[in-house]
């Protein structure tokens, strides 16, 4: 059984997915977790904090699936590629928990998280970026760049494929997987 406190994150997702940002009130939590609205504020100052401790339990939950089984060391595409197919994964398993995060990314102060928090998340593929430039394997450009050019497509492209009703066989996946990785990659800038 759930704490109260996770009971209370986990009522106010479910009321995010269900009525936005607009329809969200105290009293539709407390009645989603079949609580008083008075306990929510036992464990949290108000509306407002209660909104970023989800958004931050919403990031760091997206992080630990994202970089579950990720190798800290061996090849930089295996581990590359492990990374996109656990965005690929997440977003496909849990559609409801990427509209969450879109709909944070479009509410002022939530949208960007503090890129300290974002190197602490994300240190897998921090690290694994590190390691290609300085072998001169990835090219040295600023890492919020790489990460957009890179990883953000398996995201980009869910949301595209989602929209469209278009699907991608094994194969595709593959070559989409490839042509992100060649995109930060220092031979592909080379060969040009």
């Amino acid at each position: 059984m759930l704490d109260t406190r996770q009971q209370i994150l986990q009522a106010t997702e479910v009321v995010l997915a269900t009525h936005g940002f607009q329809g969200l009130s105290m009293h539709k939590v407390a009645r989603e977790a079949g609580i008083a609205t008075g306990t929510i504020y036992c464990h949290f100052k108000d509306k407002e904090d209660l909104l970023v401790q989800l958004c931050n339990t919403i990031r760091d939950r997206i992080a630990e699936k994202i970089c579950a089984n990720v190798a800290t060391s061996g090849s930089l595409f295996a581990r590359y590629r492990q990374l996109w197919l656990n965005i690929w994964n997440f977003c496909n398993q849990y559609p409801d928990q990427i509209n969450n995060q879109q709909q944070y990314d479009n509410v002022p102060g939530f949208s960007q998280p503090a890129w300290e928090e974002q190197l602490q998340r994300y240190a897998v593929w921090f690290a694994l970026l590190e390691e290609g430039i300085a072998s001169q394997q990835i090219l040295d450009l600023p890492r919020q760049v790489l990460s957009t050019l890179s990883l953000e497509t398996a995201y980009s492209l869910f949301k595209r494929l989602h929209a469209t009703g278009i699907e991608l066989d094994d194969a595709m996946l593959e070559r989409t997987i490839q042509a992100s990785w060649r995109s930060i990659c220092q031979t592909a800038a080379d060969n040009e």
